[in-house]
């Protein structure tokens, strides 16, 4: 995650890439992003990061948004 002083960060959890590029183009100059494409890349981007949100896709294969939202 790039941070800026005084910048919030955002971890968004998108397994569509097209979603993930819209989500950038419309927060990048407000927030400080940082993306996975599965939830458990989500749980490994949090083990090294602290975001101040995640935004979670509820419709992911394997580990879904909800799973991944009670792990976190």
């Amino acid at each position: 995650m790039t941070d800026q002083p005084n910048q919030r960060r955002v971890l968004f959890v998108e397994d569509e890439p097209a979603l993930r590029i819209s989500y950038e183009r419309f927060f990048r100059p407000r927030y400080a992003m940082a993306f996975a494409s599965s939830g458990a890349e989500a749980l490994a981007r949090l083990a090294e990061e602290s975001p101040d949100v995640v935004v979670l896709d509820i419709g992911m294969p394997r580990l879904n948004g909800f799973e991944a939202c009670r792990r976190i």
